[in-house]
């Protein structure tokens, strides 16, 4: 009975995690429309100055309707996975599948809102990009390091 409630503990805290930076995301976009036109210079190289982003991942071009249909896929797609893992005791896949879901949510949310991704944080020779961007390719980063270390070792 203790292990229920531990797992039942774990999901609360893993939900109120998701929650959590997904207002932080929420909050700094909604700060990104205060920012004035010219932007905030920061420090060498970093300004955050609001930018509507019609493309897709790093600005590349895509029709609206495609890339809303895309990012709906890969959630539906990532959320089948997290129940899978979490129904099959993998824990370790929950983290970093859900900064990814929470960021490609958020973007979704953007894009049918605004008709494009608010970007703020402009950094030297990276395209804009906000804190939704952030979890995605952390999440992305994550997932390729845990999966590429459950594969089988080639023997020399």
């Amino acid at each position: 009975m203790a292990a229920i409630n531990l797992q039942k503990n774990n999901l609360f805290l893993f939900l109120f995690f998701s929650f959590c930076i997904f207002i932080i995301d929420r909050l700094t976009k909604y700060l990104a429309f205060k920012l004035p036109a010219t932007g905030v210079f920061i420090f060498n190289n970093l300004n955050f100055k609001l930018y509507l982003n019609q493309g897709i991942a790093f600005s590349l071009p895509l029709a609206q309707i495609v890339t809303i249909i895309i990012s709906g896929l890969i959630i539906i797609g990532l959320i089948g996975f997290i129940i899978k893992s979490y129904n099959l005791k993998i824990y370790i896949y929950l983290t970093p599948s859900l900064l990814i879901i929470v960021g490609a949510f958020s973007n979704l949310i953007d894009r049918i809102k605004f008709s494009g991704v608010v970007d703020f944080i402009d950094f030297w020779v990276l395209p804009a990009f906000n804190l939704a961007d952030v979890y995605i390719i952390i999440g992305i980063f994550w997932l390729i390091i845990l999966l590429n270390n459950r594969l089988p070792k080639k023997s020399e």
